[in-house]
């Protein structure tokens, strides 16, 4: 705590600012909004084109990796099209990163073939410079919240700073099956196992619960590995304390997971998830335990 001080007081007499970050929990939000499976549909260079698009957390859920494949395929019958592309966010300026690589061609890992852009609304305009630092090429995504849908608006961009169209897609969610949900007593078994593990760790301490979702993924034997995924908010911090990711995953008996590490367990296409949220009858089954 002294060391703390002194650090803040030299600081302080050299002018220098201690570090605050400037992006937050609801710019995560909007990149959360892009996990999943899409279909993207639109013109590209002028022509029609059907894409699948699969959205995955990784390295902790401290990147959103895009795998992007056209459904239209070439002779030996590969995808036309092909990209990889890293989303992130960086807390100290507030923008978004994005690295871009496909089979267009190899030599991606340049400077161009990286994006950055602040938030506008529930909109990332991406500009992509050349070496000289001119902006060539802009990608914005903007999310639809009422249809719950992305579009991407891809221009290429002249030296005189003019916007050349280069294509207009829409990402929308790829249609699933009717699936079965998690049986009773599982989320039962849950709800229980997540309460009794708040109420035993005091620290951090839940004082509210939100985007409390149970769900299952199938094992590659066909069992069902029940999970129970939401968010809470510290009692410790006051009006600074953030929304916290946690995950109760049924075991023999039960594992619980908080903070970053989470993210990764409650990501990625293959789950299955029940409808309704289920925050009230967990912060229930806290208080009840008080």
């Amino acid at each position: 705590m002294r060391a703390r001080r002194l650090t803040l007081l030299l600081a302080l007499c050299l002018g220098v600012q201690p570090f605050t970050a400037v992006a937050g929990p609801a710019d995560r939000d909007l990149l959360e909004r892009l996990a999943g499976s899409w279909v993207l549909q639109g013109t590209l260079a002028g022509k029609a084109t059907t894409h699948d698009v699969t959205g995955t957390w990784m390295l902790d859920g401290l990147y959103l990796e895009l795998h992007e494949r056209s459904r239209e395929t070439d002779s030996s019958g590969k995808p036309r099209y092909e990209a990889v592309v890293l989303l992130g966010l960086d807390e100290a300026t507030g923008e978004f990163q994005c690295l871009w690589l496909d089979s267009t061609g190899g030599g991606g890992l340049s400077a161009t073939a990286f994006g950055r852009g602040k938030r506008a609304g529930d909109s990332i305009p991406f500009l992509f410079r050349d070496p000289d630092g001119t902006i060539s090429f802009s990608n914005t995504f903007s999310y639809d919240s009422s249809a719950q849908a992305w579009t991407w608006q891809l221009d290429n961009v002249r030296k005189d700073g003019r916007y050349a169209p280069f294509g207009r897609v829409r990402l929308t969610r790829e249609p699933s099956p009717a699936a079965e949900p998690a049986s009773d007593a599982a989320v039962e078994f849950l709800l229980t196992s997540a309460a009794a593990d708040f109420h035993a760790h005091a620290r951090p301490r839940a004082r509210s619960f939100r985007r409390v979702r149970s769900g299952y993924l199938v094992s590659p034997d066909g069992a069902r590995q029940y999970r129970l995924c939401g968010e809470f908010l510290p009692a410790e911090g006051g009006g600074e304390a953030q929304w916290t990711s946690f995950a109760t995953i049924k075991t023999s008996g039960y594992e619980q997971y908080v903070g970053g590490q989470s993210a990764s367990f409650c990501a990625g296409p293959t789950m299955t998830w029940d409808e309704g949220d289920l925050s009230a009858a967990l912060q229930s089954r806290l208080d009840a335990l008080r």
